[in-house]
């Protein structure tokens, strides 16, 4: 009865061609996460195991975030169980020191390192977000840096002058203003004029936002 309810929550993995075992347990550990540096794969029976293009293999779902896990093998009539472990290393970035909410994430205040592969729980940030994210939370140094720790820095900060686009009849105006609200794409903030009064208007770009 456990094993019925256990493998309903198994994903099929079809196979193209004939392959060992453990080529197959890789190809889908490297489909799901192709950073991973797989060393070997390593099962857990002593039975002969054949592959060929009428065999499914079935994981958990997710089985791929951790090391260690169980597949079943689906080949004519006959079905089987089988213990895997996948040596594996990869790189992410960690806090090389202490940092504070909002902090610009730069080469300096982050290291890239390698480490073995136990499980995978939050998608990791890469090379090109350095310069463009900035912290959510207090980072401690040595900390893994996941996109749950980020957010894209905002294209109009608070405070900042921009560019404010409207249209008055059939003419196009141009003039400048204090943001009051940090926005992002699309965002609709709140805009001082050099006059005063205060208008919203949406963000389309760099301290650049345009009235609708």
């Amino acid at each position: 009865m456990k094993l019925r309810h256990f493998a309903l929550f198994f994903l099929p993995i079809f196979l193209l061609q004939a392959q060992t075992l453990p080529e197959a347990i890789a190809h889908y550990y490297q489909e799901n996460l192709p950073f991973l540096n797989i060393e070997a794969v390593h099962i857990d029976t002593k039975l002969d195991i054949t592959l060929d293009e009428k065999s499914t293999l079935e994981f958990k779902k997710q089985a791929y975030k951790h090391r260690k896990g169980v597949v079943k093998i689906l080949s004519d009539s006959k079905r089987s169980f089988i213990s895997y472990s996948v040596q594996a290393t990869y790189s992410l970035f960690i806090a090389s020191q202490t940092l504070s909410s909002g902090t610009l994430l730069t080469m300096e205040n982050t290291k890239l390192v390698i480490v073995p592969f136990e499980h995978i729980y939050d998608a990791l940030i890469d090379f090109e977000m350095l310069g463009s994210v900035q912290t959510t939370r207090y980072l401690k140094e040595g900390k893994p840096i996941t996109l749950r720790d980020v957010q894209i820095l905002p294209l109009v900060e608070e405070k900042a002058i921009v560019n404010v686009k409207l249209m008055e009849g059939n003419i196009a105006l141009s003039l400048w203003g204090t943001a009051l609200q940090k926005g992002n794409m699309g965002d609709l903030i709140t805009v001082m004029r050099t006059d005063g009064t205060k208008i919203k208007a949406k963000v389309v770009g760099k301290n650049l936002v345009e009235v609708p």
